[in-house]
């Protein structure tokens, strides 16, 4: 007998305010890129970048308004992973999580370069000012690996001071990003102090659309990383207070100063600055590239070109350095969310004693950020770092719309209008970024590839194992027959009525292929109440498989039986199938259901579309046992096979006549070759003699037949895949018609299609109302 698991919940402290947690939204979203990539966009947009800036934030705001309803729900580390996992669970929500990890840490790997180019190009502008003859340091501070170590010792204090805690990081973010701030007031300031002695500024924005609508997509393409900082701030979520208020309020005004600040830097840098001899503003900044800003700063700053640059220099230094604090925040955030939800080793989710923080996410995230930064083509691999967060952004979109629909009694402090409208506009406006990121720079689809293989591999081959051993459902109890078969056939049973006609079916199939039988009955303990509560219903479980026991004797079938408890009834049936490798499930159906949105049932739509196994669902109206006539509609599809199997088990168990009959629609040609097809089969026990019947259609032929008989064996329909989610709507409509038992079986279609399924139908991870599986029978 096993007892529950103890579980536990790590939890991080309490410390940032809302201008904290804003800042370092802003602080994200004001980083490298408006430095580096204004002069680059300016180039590919021409004047239009004001307009790109403006679209990326009506863009960003659609999913941030998501984010804001998110982050309030669920206030814990871990952001748009934990959204995800919730709403799709299974390879999505890790996948969530995993490129989330790696997007954060490539940008911040970008950040960490961009501060040491920086630095470097400030000592150099200070040697060259001061006109000392230092030739070899002037280019040491100009080499790439001074860039690389000043950006990896950065990468190491902020790397210490997250370890020290969030209103360290809170305090350090928010000074920085102050400072930032005042610097790019400065710098629009002085700009549009310049315009009053350039009269003819207008003619720089004409053109307006120098390389068209293709020019601001793909400057949007380009640009659009230095909008995703507002997914920092749900990292936070476990360390804000007043979470429910300050993180939605948090993620919109982050946004709503940004994009004014984006869009008066890219009016100033196109009006006031001189072009170069044949070219309009904009060719000069996208000739001079990461430098355009700095250019423009020495062009109209106050205090010269040196003093101008050097100021400018300045703010991308504190650019870099916010950005830089806010992204290894945010990559040990999800890394440790991933940790504790045993996605990832144990030791991610470690607690410092002292300090609160989850110090091994912080230390890994941190020498996972600096070995990128001196290891990878950082240009492509930030392009599939933006590609992931916008395939990041259309799950989260997708889990807003899910969770309205699942989770209708989350506590919502905010919530997004118009949906399912909003957060569709915003999918399918983060796809068109993606494709044109993909055409941009094909190198990136390779690295989202080779990212997104390495992290599937890691889910199937590690997480998603530590998952189902975690979710497990404690045995209770459990009684082993003497001798251990090489078939096993499984009947979940809560109902006593049905016990005698499941069990029948199942000893019928387990005798025909010298197997066992495998009784099982879940205790669905409350949400509310602990695992340990199941004790107390353990002695009425024991009879009901007792009876199970009981009918198996007379056949002189070896009876294996389980006793279980969960929350989750579903869980508990599809882990038992998994971890003793059942052949066949045989599950009891009423006929119909009282639970909207479900087909057959709570449980059994979720057990029939997961379950690793063929299955057999019995609707029963007469004793199973009393059956003389069996009818079994045959068609032309694999399912047939197992139809004929079942059908001949069931004969041999009780001495009953089957018929196998083929029913086809009036006026058609006769099927001549479905008789010849099952009377010639090589294995002789799927040979039998198919009686051809014509009918106004097969549905009404198959309800009339099934009259006369005591049993009608149906296999799942031949449909579409999307219809076959279940059994199909021709095999249920039958089923639910005839007036007599009916089986209905389905053959296992192997581990590819019931991927497919499990993509489009996840498990859902909780019952949300009392489960009585009993309509299930």
């Amino acid at each position: 007998m096993a007892t529950a698991q103890s579980t536990r919940h790590v939890t991080l402290s309490r410390d940032m305010g809302l201008l904290d947690v804003t800042m370092i939204g802003v602080g994200a979203m004001i980083g490298a890129g408006i430095f580096v990539l204004t002069g680059i966009a300016a180039g590919q947009a021409g004047p239009a970048l004001i307009l790109a800036f403006l679209l990326n934030g009506v863009v960003a705001l659609l999913t941030a308004l998501a984010y804001a309803e998110l982050a309030a729900a669920f206030p814990e580390a871990g952001g748009g992973y934990l959204w995800v996992r919730e709403a799709i669970p299974g390879a999505a929500g890790f996948v969530t999580g995993w490129i989330s990890w790696f997007g954060h840490s490539v940008a911040c790997s970008v950040y960490t370069l961009g501060f040491g180019a920086y630095l470097g190009e400030m000592f150099r502008n200070i040697v060259e000012y001061a006109h000392w003859q230092l030739p070899f340091i002037s280019a040491a501070f100009g080499h790439e690996w001074f860039a690389k170590g000043a950006g990896i010792t950065a990468c190491a204090v902020f790397t210490y001071i997250n370890f020290r805690g969030a209103s360290e990081t809170g305090k350090a973010g928010t000074l920085v990003t102050l400072s930032k701030l005042v610097i790019l007031a400065v710098f629009v300031g002085s700009g549009l102090y310049a315009l009053a002695y350039k009269p003819d500024w207008r003619q720089h924005f004409q053109p307006f659309f120098p390389n068209g609508w293709g020019g601001v997509f793909a400057a949007m393409g380009l640009t659009y990383i230095a909008f995703e900082g507002y997914e920092i701030i749900a990292q936070c979520g476990e360390e804000v207070k007043r979470p429910q208020r300050n993180l939605p309020l948090a993620i919109i005004l982050s946004i709503l100063m940004v994009v004014p600040i984006y869009c008066l830097v890219a009016f100033v840098c196109i009006a006031a600055i001189t072009p170069a001899a044949g070219q309009a503003t904009w060719q000069t900044l996208g000739n001079l590239g990461e430098l355009g800003l700095v250019e423009a700063a020495r062009q109209f700053m106050v205090g010269g070109r040196f003093v101008g640059g050097l100021i400018l220099l300045l703010g991308g230094l504190f650019s870099t350095v916010s950005a830089l604090n806010a992204t290894i925040y945010s990559s040990s955030r999800v890394s440790f969310a991933l940790g504790r939800n045993r996605n990832l080793p144990d030791i991610f989710a470690a607690i410092h004693h002292r300090y609160r923080t989850p110090h091994v996410a912080v230390i890994v995230s941190g020498a996972l950020i600096a070995l990128m930064a001196v290891a990878l083509p950082i240009k492509d691999v930030a392009s599939a770092a933006d590609v992931m967060f916008l395939m990041m952004f259309v799950l989260i979109n997708i889990a807003l719309i899910s969770l309205r629909q699942r989770r209708p009694d989350l506590k919502r402090s905010f919530r997004v209008p118009l949906v399912p409208y909003i957060p569709l506009v915003a999918a399918i406006t983060s796809i068109g970024l993606t494709v044109r990121l993909f055409v941009d720079s094909p190198k990136a689809g390779l690295v989202t590839v080779i990212w997104l293989t390495v992290g599937l591999l890691g889910y199937y081959l590690y997480a998603r194992r530590r998952e189902e051993v975690e979710a497990r459902a404690p045995v209770v109890f459990e009684r082993v027959p003497v001798r251990e078969a090489n078939y096993r056939v499984l009947i979940p049973v809560a109902n006593p009525s049905y016990v005698e006609s499941l069990a029948t079916v199942a000893a019928a199939v387990s005798k025909y292929h010298d197997g066992e039988v495998i009784g099982l009955n879940v205790i669905a303990v409350p949400e509310i109440l602990p695992i340990e509560e199941a004790v107390r219903f353990r002695g009425h479980a024991e009879r009901l498989l007792d009876k199970v026991h009981d009918v198996l004797e007379p056949y002189e079938v070896p009876v294996h039986t389980i006793v279980r408890a969960s929350h989750r009834v579903k869980r508990a049936i599809l882990d038992t199938i998994v971890e003793h490798d059942v052949d066949m499930a045989v599950v009891g159906w009423r006929g119909w259901t009282e639970t909207s949105n479900k087909v057959l049932g709570t449980v059994l739509d979720a057990v029939v579309r997961h379950a690793r196994c063929d299955l057999a669902i019995l609707k029963t109206v007469n004793p199973v046992r009393e059956a003389k006539r069996i009818l079994v509609g045959v068609t032309g599809s694999p399912q047939s096979a197992l139809s004929i199997r079942t059908a001949k088990a069931i004969s041999a168990l009780l001495g009953a006549e089957v018929d196998y009959v083929h029913f086809f629609r009036e006026g058609e040609p006769e099927p001549v070759e479905l008789v010849e097809y099952w009377s010639s089969r090589p294995d002789p026990a799927l040979q039998v003699q198919v009686r051809l019947q014509s009918a106004s259609s097969p549905t009404a032929g198959l309800v009339r037949a099934a009259a006369e008989y005591d049993l009608l064996i149906l296999g799942a329909a031949r449909e579409a895949l999307m219809q076959q989610l279940l059994f199909g709507t021709k095999t249920r409509t039958v089923a639910s018609l005839v007036k007599r038992s009916v089986l209905m079986v389905k053959q296992y279609e192997g581990p590819a299609r019931a991927a497919v399924k499990e993509l489009f139908t996840p498990i859902e991870e909780e019952e949300r109302h009392p489960v009585d599986y009993g309509e299930e029978q």
